[in-house]
C-alpha cells in the first residue's frame, strides 16, 4: 500500500467514526399540541416544545410572571430557553403536567431538581429532595 493510500484510508476511517449519529427528536406533542391547546412554544436545544401557558402558570410562579407580567415573553409565540437541556427539561415537564404526572426517581431527580428550584415549584422540589 502506498503512503498516500494509507493516509486516505485513515482520513476516511476518522471521518466515519467522528460523525455522531443523529438523535431522534423526542415526542413533545403531549404538552399541548396533541390536545390543540398549545399557545406558546418553548425552544430547548433547538427542539420546539408546544406548551399551554395557563397550565405552566398554575404550576410555577416563575412561568406565571413570565406569561402574565410585563415581560417580553408575554407577547412572544416562541421562547428560547438557553442553557436548558432537552434530556432534563422534558422529564421536568412530564412531572408537572397533570395528565402525565411522572414520578420523580433517584435517576431523574438530579436533572429535575435545578429546574424545580429555578421555576419555584415547591412540591416538585420536595419530591426531588426526597429521592436523594
Amino acid at each position: 500500500m502506498h503512503r498516500h493510500e494509507y493516509n486516505k484510508f485513515d482520513e476516511e476511517e476518522f471521518t466515519r467514526k467522528s460523525k455522531k449519529p443523529m438523535k431522534p427528536k423526542p415526542d413533545v406533542s403531549m404538552f399541548g399540541q396533541s390536545s390543540g391547546l398549545e399557545d406558546v412554544t418553548l425552544i430547548v436545544e433547538g427542539i420546539r416544545i408546544p406548551v399551554i401557558k395557563a397550565l405552566l402558570s398554575l404550576t410555577s410562579p416563575v412561568f406565571r410572571a413570565m406569561f402574565g407580567g410585563e415581560w417580553k415573553e408575554k407577547f412572544q409565540n416562541e421562547i428560547p430557553l438557553p442553557g436548558k437541556k432537552v434530556e432534563t427539561f422534558i422529564p421536568f415537564l412530564r412531572c408537572i403536567y397533570p395528565d402525565l404526572m411522572d414520578r420523580v426517581t433517584a435517576e431523574t431527580a438530579i436533572g429535575i431538581l435545578p429546574l424545580a428550584w429555578e421555576y419555584q415549584i415547591v412540591k416538585l422540589t420536595e419530591q426531588c429532595e426526597d429521592c436523594h
